[in-house]
């Protein structure tokens, strides 16, 4: 390619094929492939072009590279321009074909089921229910006196150590057995009294085989 007249008609040329080939491509796939031919540095129409700078006067190099580089940015952006509108209408589509009726009823979630030990707790329960036993839950923050010294655990008893457990205030603590309503119960009526009186109890036990709570 010896002249510029040559090369503009070449440029008019690859112009028209891509606004043709373009035209036809229905995919942003092949909008990729027909770029990447294209663009070839080896053997594609536009990317061979500087190949052909060694074969070109010294004195028309400046402009034979500006020609180039507008076609190269020309085509660029005609592939940026029709890549865009098809990834937009392959995603309107995508979205189309995988739209959820939210009219449609809903799963159902998976049923959770009670811990082992709170099943066996239940069936204790229900047991003692079924002989006329009445079920005293009580508070679980309990005072010095219900919690230790009705229960004949006085101030320097050695089983408060045993039972030591967490204060929140004076004379308020965290109970440490659920003995304490056996109390509450007594107060408040009179004999016969069958109660069972589960519960979480609280001590300062940290270790393999004991919790700080349990039941």
């Amino acid at each position: 390619m010896a002249d510029l007249n040559e090369l503009s008609s070449k440029l008019i040329a690859i112009k028209d094929e891509i606004t043709d080939q373009l035209k036809d491509i229905a995919s942003s796939k092949a909008v990729y492939e027909y770029r990447k031919t294209l663009m070839d540095a080896k053997n594609g129409q536009i990317g061979s072009l500087m190949k052909e700078m060694g074969k070109i006067p010294n004195e028309l190099k400046a402009e034979y590279g500006k020609k180039v580089n507008e076609i190269k940015n020309w085509a660029q952006a005609q592939f940026d321009a029709v890549d865009a509108r098809l990834k937009e209408a392959e995603m309107k589509k995508r979205y189309e074909s995988e739209a959820i009726d939210v009219t449609l009823p809903s799963e159902k979630p998976a049923k959770g089921n009670l811990h082992p030990n709170t099943q066996v707790r239940n069936q204790i329960v229900d047991i003692f229910g079924s002989m006329g036993f009445q079920i005293f839950e009580g508070t679980e923050i309990e005072t010095d006196y219900y919690n230790f010294t009705a229960l004949n655990i006085p101030q320097d008893h050695p089983a408060r150590d045993m039972q030591d457990t967490f204060y929140l205030s004076p004379g308020f603590l965290l109970r440490t057995q659920t003995s304490a309503g056996q109390i509450h119960v007594m107060e408040n009526q009179k004999p016969p009294i069958k109660i069972i009186s589960p519960g979480k109890v609280f001590r300062s036990d940290d270790d393999a085989t004991h919790s700080p709570m349990f039941t």
